[in-house]
């Protein structure tokens, strides 16, 4: 057990200091290098020998993320299975943002994780029972790469398993950082997939779990993707996810993004429409409300919440259904509802359910018991 703490808190370091070390990377929009020039960061004997390590657990496993998957779970999949002689696959169907992103690259869509039954598993941009297909037996998974919380409802595995959990913006950086260390060469598809889901994922470096090391990573997998401006690309993308939102009855709206988290016994559900055109969803707020109320009597759910994010101007309102929901996001986010109705309440500049949604509400829900 010393041995892989060791190891583990060593390959930590490396990987801090090739963030600390690649300033220069960062600002890669105005000075182009090549992948190789960034990707040498990460390019030593232990972190090679850790990856060969992992290669050797993972290898041709299926590569799936999580429920009402989204590019991330889609371009981490595709990009690990690439890397570890592996096959991508996906849990559930894929929104529009997603499928916008692989016609660019004329790629096919994943196959569906049901479909591989004899497979091992490998999880990415995902570690919570409640967001993976029922029918997946959690013991078949070898491999964990993500960059979510650890909560109650972390995957119970019976064997010990590789798991590469870090704070960074999106799991296809972590993805993009192997390649570093492997040494493989990356090809313009991969690299496009990899960029799109860290543009999806921050927001365009918009979001406050953006990390140094998303940046780097976006800049080089630009370069290597030959994508000569990122601003025009990420307005592309989230117009294709705005325009799929805005296609779907209210139903669909509410779970098309929705997860579930179980804090300090309550089951929360938590959907959220990351959208251009605020205002579409906004004017559907009743219906929506409707949908909601619904979703909740399916899941038994003690609370559930809508965040419509204006990705452009960087806000949220919440969609509020009843006096629970009302009295928690109150106590939450120290905001009231709007004076003329009791439905929606404006957080600000909060827009991210990851580290501003859920760790507010953990706290109001559980205070002192966790």
């Amino acid at each position: 057990m010393k041995v892989t703490i060791t190891w583990i808190f060593t390959a930590i370091a490396i990987t801090s200091q090739a963030c600390v070390k690649a300033a220069s990377c960062r600002s890669l929009r105005e000075e182009p290098k090549t992948l190789d020039d960034c990707f040498n960061e990460f390019k030593n004997p232990i972190a090679a020998l850790d990856l060969d390590t992992f290669r050797e657990n993972v290898k041709g496993c299926a590569w799936t993320g999580h429920l009402n998957t989204d590019t991330d779970s889609i371009a981490g999949a595709i990009g690990a299975a690439d890397l570890f002689d592996g096959i991508a696959a996906r849990s559930s169907e894929m929104n529009d943002e997603s499928k916008w992103v692989l016609e660019q690259y004329n790629l096919t869509a994943p196959e569906y994780i049901g479909d591989f039954p004899d497979k091992s598993v490998c999880l990415v941009d995902v570690n919570q029972i409640t967001q993976l297909p029922q029918d997946l037996d959690t013991n078949r998974i070898v491999g964990i790469v993500d960059h979510h919380a650890l909560q109650s409802s972390t995957v119970v595995i019976d064997t010990p398993v590789r798991i590469d959990i870090r704070p960074v913006g999106s799991a296809s950086t972590i993805v993009a950082t192997y390649y570093g260390s492997a040494n493989k060469p990356m090809s313009e598809v991969i690299a496009g997939v990899l960029m799109s889901a860290i543009l999806s994922d921050t927001l365009n470096l918009n979001s406050p779990t953006t990390t140094e090391l998303d940046k780097m990573m976006l800049t080089c997998l630009a370069k290597q993707s030959k994508t000569s401006d990122l601003d025009s690309y990420a307005d592309a993308m989230f117009k294709a996810k705005a325009n799929g939102f805005n296609n779907l009855d209210d139903d669909e709206v509410v779970r098309a993004d929705t997860k579930e988290f179980d804090l300090c016994g309550n089951n929360v559900v938590w959907a959220t429409v990351e959208t251009t055109d605020p205002a579409s969803m906004m004017a559907r707020k009743e219906a929506l409300a409707e949908a909601m109320k619904k979703l909740k009597i399916e899941k038994d759910a003690k609370y559930v919440f809508l965040s419509i994010v204006d990705i452009v101007n960087l806000n949220t309102d919440l969609i509020l259904i009843g006096e629970d929901e009302r009295e928690l996001a109150i106590e939450a986010f120290k905001a009231q509802v709007n004076a003329d109705e009791e439905l929606v309440m404006n957080i600000g500049n909060l827009v991210s359910r990851k580290k501003d949604f859920i760790p507010t509400v953990q706290n109001a829900i559980c205070g002192d018991e966790e």
